[in-house]
């Protein structure tokens, strides 16, 4: 940059702080919206949500998450909506759906309305599906992902766009996430206002049947395994098992060389119940596996390199993401054409990890190996053009 540009930038950046706002706002955050998520009949799979919304008079559209990172897809579980219902001032406000996009809703603000309140739910499928849209609820325990449970305005980008979220949950249930915790008064808990882009990659897991493991006991920078379970056997590990996961965090460290977060959560649901599958996040990961993986060391070999994998994407896909992967919102389709970087090197990652840790013996990371190879090996995506 030559020396008048610096100057003149110097100028603009200078007026921008005196007038309140950098040179490279994109204008003030919108909100915050208040967000309530009621999980007190999320044994029955009905997870109820109450937004309340500064608006001004005018036509506004509201849209459901429809492309979910780390789902590379359109996947957003928008046939669990129901039940909406948009009020001002305690008067019933119209909406329509738009006649293309299913994700997305009109609706007329009126004259002097200067925030509307929108209550709908979302009907947690019990059976069948993947990621959001598969089975995330038991009599006992309940996986949040926020995207679920939010619906936002239009022509923003999600990270814009601020949240206040407020949790209720069962009597005698527990809860852990990346979301700050500002209080908590009996089953009411009120998290730190937060973007929306980060609202969506902070889920939440909560349950009768809780324990946490701390993995860097002493360090500044605080990882934590959290276990929601289907009975509370299963969420005792061995001591062995926690040496395994805390050798985890060190030998990421040693590989990385640095870390961009303020602390991480594993987020690890043991129920046989639910969907299973890891979903990678910025802070924390979505981790769900059988009730027994831990209670044979068979069954804890056969999930060990899960959340390895997951905690790598931290680094390769959230703090460093391929092109076009991220969009400034939710509706914009993802181009995928690097998934080959993002998952294909964190598949990589993740066993080596497995094995630098110990939850793989090296026989035991010879034979992932080669259960990779001969998977390939019949894929019949791999044949058509021989």
């Amino acid at each position: 940059m030559k020396a008048g540009m610096r100057i003149r930038w110097l100028f603009a950046a200078l007026a921008g702080i005196l007038l309140g706002a950098a040179p490279w706002a994109q204008g003030a955050p919108f909100g915050p919206v208040k967000l309530e998520v009621n999980l007190v009949q999320a044994p029955q799979h009905i997870f109820r949500a109450t937004e309340t919304m500064p608006v001004q008079p005018g036509p506004i559209t509201l849209y459901f998450p429809k492309f979910i990172p780390g789902e590379h897809g359109p996947t957003g579980p928008i046939n669990g909506l129901a039940g909406l219902v948009i009020t001002s001032g305690g008067r019933r406000i119209a909406w329509r759906r738009d006649a293309v996009d299913m994700n997305a809703f009109h609706v007329d603000i009126p004259t002097g309305a200067r925030q509307i309140k929108i209550r709908y739910d979302f009907l947690s499928p019990i059976g069948g599906g993947r990621f959001t849209e598969g089975v995330s609820t038991t009599p006992v325990l309940a996986d949040l992902e926020w995207n679920q449970v939010v619906l936002y305005p239009e022509n923003l980008p999600s990270r814009d766009i601020l949240y206040a979220p407020t949790l209720v949950i069962p009597a005698g249930w527990h809860y852990a996430t990346a979301l700050s915790t500002v209080s908590r008064s009996g089953n009411v808990i009120h998290f730190a206002p937060v973007t929306l882009n980060n609202l969506v990659d902070s889920p939440l897991i909560a349950g009768r049947y809780f324990k946490q493991y701390n993995l860097s006991p002493g360090a500044p920078v605080h990882h934590y395994l959290d276990i929601v379970a289907q009975f509370p056997k299963a969420a005792e590990l061995t001591p062995k098992t926690v040496r395994h996961y805390r050798n985890l965090i060190v030998q990421a460290q040693r590989l990385f060389h640095s870390h961009h977060y303020d602390s991480y959560h594993f987020l690890l649901t043991l129920s046989n119940n639910v969907s299973h599958f890891g979903l990678e996040h910025h802070q924390s990961s979505d981790d769900r596996v059988k009730a027994d993986t831990f209670l044979s060391p068979r069954t804890t070999m056969l999930a060990a390199d899960l959340l390895p994998h997951e905690y790598t994407h931290s680094w390769n896909g959230k703090f460093r993401r391929p092109a076009k992967l991220w969009q400034p919102n939710f509706q914009i389709p993802e181009h995928t054409g690097l998934l080959w970087v993002y998952e294909g090197l964190t598949e990589y990652w993740g066993p080596v990890l497995a094995a630098r840790s110990r939850l793989f013996t090296a026989k035991e990371f010879r034979q992932r190996l080669a259960l990779e190879a001969a998977d390939l090996n019949i894929e019949p995506g791999r044949t058509w053009r021989l």
